[in-house]
Formats: C-alpha cells, structure tokens, sequence
C-alpha cells in the first residue's frame, strides 16, 4: 500500500474512532466532568482544536478532489497502454508481423526491448494509482469530518463558560427602593 493510500485508510480509521467516541456515554458526560473538575476552560479549549483540525482535514480532502479526478483519468489512459503492452506479450507477435513484412525479428528486437523496459514501472505506477481513494471516498470521508466537527460544537455548547457567573442574584426584598 503507498503511504498516501495509507494516510487515507488512517484517517478513515481515525475519523470512525473518533465518532465512536463522540457517540459514547463518556463524551456526553464530559461536560459534567469538566464542571466538577473546574476545567471548563480547557475541555472548551481541546474541543476547539479539534474542531478546527477538523474542518482543516474535510477542506483538504475537498481540495483533494479534483487532483484525484484527474488522476483517475490518467490511471485510465495507463491502464489501455499497459494493456497494449500486454497485447505483445513477449514479443512473438511483432516478430511474427516482421517475418509477415519480409523482415527478421531482429527488426523488432528494440521495440519489444523497449516494452519491456516500460511495462514494469507501468504496472507499479497503476498499482500506486488504483490505491488511491476516489473522489467519491474522499467526498464521504469530507462529510463525515464536517459531521464529527458539527458533533464537537454541539458537545462545547453543553461546556459551561467558565467566564459566566454561576451565582444567582437574590431577590430584593425593598422591590428595588432603597429604606
């Protein structure tokens, strides 16, 4: 697997752990937690991050797109190449079409050389193409990043701002003249 595939298969992972966790009973006790524990601030400040890294990665993987499109286009034009290539096998072919022409297989010789130099790194360059995600994995995977987000802003709305007043006014007892 290429390491660019891979960085897409650890985000996927990352991105599935991450909802699961979000969906727990244990995140939604957070806020509780960090209210006891007087650590609002913090629990508001972690959750931002990760809100911001968030929307980052879904605006990357939307920028991703086009580029992958385009080499979904050039994976195809491989593909038809490599299968040609393919076509003339070992070269027997060619040799055959030569002899047909009154020519001997030597004629050929640097043609079907110069296919077999090319087919291997061909082949390689499509097993790195093919490993990619397409556009339509990278559109998921940008829709569930904005939701994991859209997930955290509901879960800090529930943090208490630690700059809010926890204490409640008492009533005047005058109806607000003074004695």
């Amino acid at each position: 697997m290429s390491d660019s595939a891979s960085v897409f298969t650890d985000l996927n992972h990352f991105s599935t752990r991450l909802g699961t966790l979000l969906s727990s009973d244990a995140a939604r006790q957070a806020p509780k937690i960090a209210s006891q524990l007087r650590a609002e601030k913090q629990l508001r400040a972690a959750i931002e991050s990760l809100i911001t890294i968030l929307e980052g990665l879904a605006q990357a993987t939307t920028n991703l797109k086009e580029p992958l499109e385009k080499a979904a286009e050039v994976a195809a034009g491989c593909e038809a190449i490599a299968d040609s290539l393919d076509a003339f096998g070992d070269g027997k072919s060619l040799g055959q079409v030569a002899k047909l022409c009154g020519q001997s297989d030597g004629v050929v010789q640097p043609i079907v050389d110069k296919i077999v130099h090319i087919r291997g790194p061909l082949k390689a360059a499509l097993g790195i193409l093919g490993s990619l995600p397409t556009p339509n994995e990278l559109i998921g995977l940008d829709e569930h990043l904005t939701a994991l987000a859209d997930d955290l802003k509901a879960l800090k709305g529930e943090v208490k701002d630690p700059k809010a007043s926890t204490s409640t006014p008492t009533s005047s007892t005058t109806g607000g003249q003074l004695p």
